[in-house]
């Protein structure tokens, strides 16, 4: 958790045109779009993200409104990926969540089998949030980080060091 909290962060995000953003591992550009419309977010020719917005709006509200994105985007892909390493990994959880969270990227509880999957995953690539799921699923049948535990995930991604090392390297900012 320490190392976690030493990593480089994204730079405060102001919510503006030009502005990069990930989602699911790629770049997109921020066009603000102010409008009278409701305020929306639209991907663009997968290059570009549109924020539609009030004239009045606030950073805090742009940023609200892009966490509830990045929520909603993130359940679609876990709705597919839990269900699809449950039956793999032969555990299942009772719920799963989604927080943000400051020093992990995902929790296990293993009596009340609940998971918490950080929020920043919707910015990371799907490898890395497949590789978050095996790692909190393999914690319900083996809740230590014993050889044990490590061969049950590479089981099931061969790859999960690159992927362990990715995020570590990347931390909470593809920036």
């Amino acid at each position: 958790q320490k190392f976690f909290e030493k990593q480089p962060r994204q730079t405060p995000r102001k919510y503006v045109t030009g502005e990069t953003h990930y989602i699911f591992g790629k770049a997109y550009r921020l066009n603000i779009i102010k409008s009278n419309e409701s305020p929306k977010i639209l991907i663009k020719k997968k290059t570009h993200i549109d924020l539609y917005v009030k004239k009045s709006s606030t950073i805090l509200q742009r940023r609200i409104m892009f966490e509830k994105f990045y929520r909603q985007e993130l359940e679609i892909i876990l709705t597919k990926s839990i269900k699809k390493w449950e039956k793999k990994v032969g555990a299942k959880a009772k719920e799963y969540r989604i927080k943000k969270m400051k020093t992990k990227w995902g929790t296990c509880n293993d009596k009340d089998k609940r998971i918490w999957l950080n929020l920043e995953l919707a910015k990371k690539p799907f490898h890395c949030i497949d590789y978050v799921i095996i790692h909190e699923l393999s914690h319900l049948v083996q809740m230590n980080h014993s050889k044990n535990f490590w061969d049950l995930v590479k089981k099931y991604d061969r790859s999960y060091l690159k992927h362990r090392n990715w995020l570590k390297k990347n931390g909470l900012s593809l920036d």
